[in-house]
């Protein structure tokens, strides 16, 4: 009936932890509120959501690091309401609906395995937002899906997708090479 692991103090470093049963509507097996956090090698499942990092007004949560983590079989994988977070080396997989959510502005992904989701691999709603040589492959719906503008997009594997690879909502101006 809570967050796992709640994160509300800056400069906290978590590494090594497997979280499990936050399943109630709106808890995280890793919730994050603070600044400066770095989260490694950790396995998030069986929550609703896998790490949740909240925008927090005016303070504008920045600069969450999420590395060689393994994401998988909750009902939303990562979401990413803050500013210059840097997802690297992580598998996000088998989530019930998408498996990475873009809110915020100039988050940084990089070879990440996103796989297997139920609806959308990656779910880009913010904007100026990077993401290279990450492998989307065979979510339900579609493998990234941007409903904003400014994103960067380069040298990302897009594979076997039911619905598409890359669907544009409502946005403009975002690059896509190589992907």
């Amino acid at each position: 009936n809570d967050h796992v692991i709640n994160i509300s103090a800056n400069w906290v470093n978590v590494s090594g932890f497997t979280v499990a049963g936050a399943t109630r509507n709106s808890f995280a097996g890793v919730f994050i509120s603070s600044n400066y956090s770095k989260i490694e090698q950790v396995t998030s499942t069986s929550n609703f959501f896998g790490i949740l990092r909240i925008w927090d007004w005016p303070a504008r949560n920045i600069n969450t690091t999420i590395l060689s983590s393994n994401i998988s079989n909750n009902d939303f994988g990562i979401s990413l309401g803050s500013t210059n977070n840097s997802l690297i080396n992580n598998t996000v997989s088998s989530n019930t609906y998408f498996g990475i959510e873009l809110n915020g502005a100039y988050n940084t992904l990089i070879n990440n395995n996103v796989n297997s989701n139920g609806d959308t691999g990656i779910r880009v709603v913010g904007w100026r937002n990077t993401l290279v040589g990450n492998n989307i492959s065979t979510n339900k719906v579609v493998g990234i899906l941007i409903y904003s503008s400014y994103n960067n997009l380069i040298n990302n594997i897009l594979s076997s997708n039911v619905g598409s690879g890359i669907r544009l909502y409502g946005s403009n101006y975002n690059s896509i090479y190589n992907s």
